[in-house]
């Protein structure tokens, strides 16, 4: 019989006063006490627990030791509790090597137990053991006496289901509850049961097994012992077996058959649609069968809300890794998900219940305001946003509830119904989701995480709360968020907030169906072809907040939309939706807590319409630390303190510096573009094609040191080269290619195979060049002045007429700031656009001395590289192996550009990137309203 906690705390409290007199009585033949008091005991211990002892262990349970024969487990519990007694006064140490010893010695190793107790009746020593390494090991311990027995009872919430459940991420825990699930579905699927039946079966295991090791089943241990007691090892009748206890699990307790297995008619009564549907069940081989025991042997209660994503993403990890790849799939650990939860409502909540926890008739109120949140996931996938965000309101309500009910001398007053008490439900919350797994998964994990809250608050009264049959659930619609109408399928005027982590696929990894979501959702804004796919929620996220202004969003993101050309685009759009950023935490590192660990960097965006009272803008000078909180005026969609603006394109600097330019493009199918080996043989056909070749560097020879050559035939008389048999042949390659092209005006090019396709080669002039794009990892973009002998290719871009005042700011930390935050990527790498990167930078007004100062600095850092002749720009400027000389030259550098720019130093990017954009915001005279696009005014001239 099930007993509440206050029934168990007197049960064991008697115990102990009996077996404390007993004791006394019974000193004096150690031996015989240990031998005859040994299950006597631990039956009335037992009992205490609301368990029955003659059944709930086996006694002297024997093993085959190696070498000395059978020996004797004293009391063993399978899975659970392995004891060995002594009499009193033996040594403890002794006992615990013997009974680790046992452990090996099972027969099987779901039989290894979680828990061994040694004791000698007066003292006892509890260890937790960690099962999943080679062989066991302890990882906790406690000690303590008989006498403090009733107060330590928390320790033995694994037998009596009043465990305090632990909602701290426990990583090794989760991956092998995750790993278990998986290995039975790779062998399930083996046999040919695939698809919506197999992904069924799994939900409803899933729920099974928890239910089993928590209480829900009224008794622990229930499908563990049918199993075992009720099925052949061969697997034969398993999946029959099973189909029989889904059945009775959906049948009410007054309806059942009279002649029920009596380990089934102790069942609840579940009632929802999880286990009503008809199912093909599985058929099971022997080794799905020991698979099956070993997850119904695992400690279920153990595991977090977090492992249900890590779950499905273990059983997706090899048969459908395209199909993830595709759909985006991110996965969020739980410290990143509170982000997100306290940053959006948690963190204003906590302080609103502080501000009234004195206040009774404002504490009722403030529930029923808990009562009342709306929560939705419009990607919710496994649920993990969702059973944080209900979790964090329960523990809340529950902090609530006690101040209700604590009387004048502090104690808690007891309820009639435990079951009055919350007014919190899983109901409250709505998720949308593309497949049915995940969703399915989604469902009973907020089940789960709502038995989770219950134990917490039946725990704290000491009243068993029923929470079976079902009655409530969370809404999870399956189907496509971005062609869903979020307001047929959330409560939109009751409706709080919005949150999750949607998927992320590039702009050019989108495919056609992707792209066309996207259009449609920003069908009129200019530029939409170059939107994420995340973006998509984005926009829907604000037409339903422009339905209910007091609807508030956050969002786990990739930083590419608060980056480069794409902001513009979406946020000059949600600007003129009357979207603010709220909250935002800038570039962090974020690692999955799935197997093979999906790393990326990301940010956390929460906006809402309208300014916000206090905006708080989270910053990390460790990727993979912990962030720094600061209150700022305003939060840009660049993620940094500033103003409302944006960043558009410009085809002309808006200082006065000198233009930039791509190099010159060949479009030539390889007849002008040489490698060494072909330019070695054509000046051994004929020397003469020496006068007409040239270095060409694009991006990869710049960076790299390597060199390619091209036929350079500008403004060359055609009686100079028209003789050589080498040259003509290539330029007859280059006609053909041009000629056989499908736009008009590469055919044009066919009339010049001599020419590149596009010059833009200074002549007689010097210019800066600069690889059109270079690693992110690097603090330098590396760039340099080069003679016009040399022919920059179009995947490089060049400042002619530069001087080197001009590359000292292009090579300091100011503008490398400028670029991360404002360029567009390619892959791992910066990709330098002159529309964007150089043409809206908004370079400092030096004094002169500051101007030469920063022209000699930059000179330095040239004879910096210098000294390295053998060193390419990518070994200079590594950051593992850049040379200390060079990485003096540059801070110095950075010291005089910053200078430049103002007096006081800057202390972070974010602050650069803030002043960049105050700057900015100056020089083009109006901030971006209404998402209107403004023309800059022209700087004065920098000398």
């Amino acid at each position: 019989m099930k007993r509440n906690l206050n029934e168990i705390i007197v049960a064991t409290q008697h115990m102990v006063t009996k077996w404390e007199a007993m004791l006394q009585v019974t000193r004096k033949d150690d031996e015989v006490r240990e031998q005859s008091h040994c299950i006597p005991f631990y039956e009335d211990l037992f009992a205490a627990f609301g368990l029955d002892g003659s059944k709930a262990s086996k006694y002297e349970r024997r093993v085959k030791h190696p070498k000395e024969g059978t020996k004797r487990i004293d009391v063993f519990l399978p899975a659970k509790l392995l004891v060995e007694q002594k009499s009193p006064g033996k040594s403890l140490d002794d006992a615990q090597v013997q009974a680790l010893e046992y452990i090996p010695l099972l027969e099987h190793r779901r039989e290894w137990p979680d828990y061994v107790l040694v004791s000698d009746f007066v003292r006892f020593r509890l260890l937790r053991m960690d099962k999943s390494q080679l062989m066991p090991v302890v990882a906790e311990s406690w000690n303590f006496t008989l006498h403090e027995l009733p107060k330590r009872l928390d320790l033995f919430g694994f037998l009596t289901g009043y465990q305090r459940v632990n909602f701290k991420e426990q990583p090794p825990v989760n991956r092998k509850a995750a790993e278990l699930m998986a290995d039975l579905h790779d062998e399930l699927a083996a046999t040919g049961f695939k698809g919506h039946h197999l992904e069924v079966f799994l939900v409803r295991l899933l729920f099974c097994l928890f239910a089993d090791d928590t209480g829900l089943f009224r008794e622990p241990d229930v499908l563990l012992d049918f199993l075992q007691d009720n099925t052949r090892p061969d697997g034969s009748d398993t999946g029959s077996k099973l189909q029989e206890f889904f059945q009775v699990l959906d049948e009410k307790e007054n309806e059942r058959s009279k002649v029920l297995n009596p380990i089934l008619a102790k069942l609840p009564y579940v009632n929802g649609s999880l286990f009503s549907e008809t199912l093909r069940m599985p058929t099971f081989t022997a080794k799905a069968h020991e698979m099956l025991l070993d997850a119904c042997a695992f400690g279920w209660s153990e595991i977090s809300p977090a492992v249900f994503g890590n779950l499905f993403q273990t059983v997706m990890r090899q048969t459908d890794a395209k199909k993830k790849r595709q759909l985006g799939a991110e996965y969020t650990p739980e410290h990143n998900i509170l982000k997100v939860v306290n940053g959006l409502f948690m963190d204003e909540l906590r302080g609103e219940f502080a501000r009234i926890r004195n206040n009774i008739p404002k504490l009722r109120d403030f529930q029923n305001k808990l009562a009342n949140i709306r929560v939705l996931d419009p990607a919710c996938g496994c649920g993990n946003f969702l059973i944080l965000a209900y979790r964090e309101l329960r523990e809340l309500e529950l902090e609530v509830i006690k101040l209700l009910h604590t009387g004048v001398d502090g104690s808690i007053q007891m309820v009639s119904d435990v079951k009055l008490l919350t007014k919190v439900s899983i109901d409250q919350f709505y998720g949308f989701e593309i497949e049915e797994f995940p969703a399915r998964i989604a469902e009973v994990a907020m089940y789960l995480v709502e038995h989770q809250a219950n134990r917490k608050l039946h725990n704290v009264f000491g009243q068993h709360f029923e929470d079976l049959p079902l009655t409530r659930s969370a809404h999870i619609t399956i189907g496509n968020a971005l062609k869903l109408d979020w307001a047929d399928e959330v409560p939109v005027e009751r409706l709080s907030y919005i949150i999750g982590n949607p998927p992320f696929v590039g702009s050019k990894m989108m495919d056609a169906a992707q792209r066309d979501e996207i259009l449609a959702i920003f069908p009129k804004v200019k530029g939409n072809g170059i939107l994420d796919f995340v973006t998509g929620w984005y926009g829907k996220a604000a037409t339903l907040m422009r339905q209910n202004p007091a609807i508030k969003t956050a969002f786990v993101s990739t930083n590419s939309i608060c980056q480069g050309e794409q902001v513009a685009v979406l946020w000059g759009h949600l600007l003129g939706q009357g979207m603010r950023i709220h909250f935002a935490h800038r570039t962090f590192a974020w690692t999955s807590d799935a197997k093979g660990k999906a790393a990326v960097y990301c940010i956390i965006v929460g906006f809402g319409v309208g300014r916000a009272v206090q905006p708080m803008l989270y910053d990390y000078p460790d990727l993979k630390g912990q962030p720094i909180a600061r209150a700022v005026k305003n939060i840009s969609p660049y993620l940094a303190e500033g103003g409302d603006v944006v960043v558009t394109k410009l085809t002309k600097p808006l200082c006065d510096v000198p233009p930039i330019v791509f190099g010159s493009m060949a479009n030539d199918g390889g007849g002008l573009i040489l490698n060494e080996e072909e330019k070695e043989a054509l000046l051994l056909e004929d020397t003469r094609v020496g006068a007409f070749i040239r270095p060409l560097i694009g991006a990869e020879e710049f960076i790299n040191g390597t060199i390619r050559w091209c036929l350079w035939l500008k403004d060359v008389s055609p009686s100079a080269f028209r003789g050589i048999k080498g040259i003509m042949e290539r330029l007859e390659r280059v006609k053909i290619y041009r000629l056989a092209s499908t736009r008009a005006t590469t055919r044009e090019l066919a009339n010049t195979p001599a020419l590149f396709g596009e010059i833009r080669q200074p002549v007689n002039t010097s210019y800066i060049c600069i690889p059109s794009v270079s690693a992110e990892r690097r603090d330098y973009i590396p760039m340099a002045f080069l003679d016009s002998h040399t022919i920059a290719s179009n995947l490089c871009l060049i400042i002619p007429n530069a001087i080197p005042y001009h590359l000292g700011v292009l090579t300091s930390t100011m503008h490398m700031v400028w670029v991360k935050n404002f360029a567009g990527k390619l892959g791992f790498n910066w990709r330098y656009s002159n529309q964007l990167c150089y043409n809206p930078y908004p370079w400092p007004t030096p004094t002169k001395g500051q101007e030469e100062k920063i022209a000699e600095l930059a000179g330095r850092v040239l004879e910096a590289r210098a000294v390295h002749p053998d060193a390419t720009l990518a070994d200079l400027y590594d950051p593992l192996t850049m040379p200390a000389n060079l990485r003096k030259a540059h801070t110095e550098l950075d010291k005089a550009v910053d200078a430049a720019y103002r007096k006081e130093p800057f202390g972070s990017e974010a602050e650069r990137v803030a002043f960049l954009l105050g700057l900015y915001q100056q020089l083009t005279m109006a901030p971006l309203e209404a998402g209107m696009v403004v023309k800059p005014k022209r700087m004065r001239k920098v000398k």
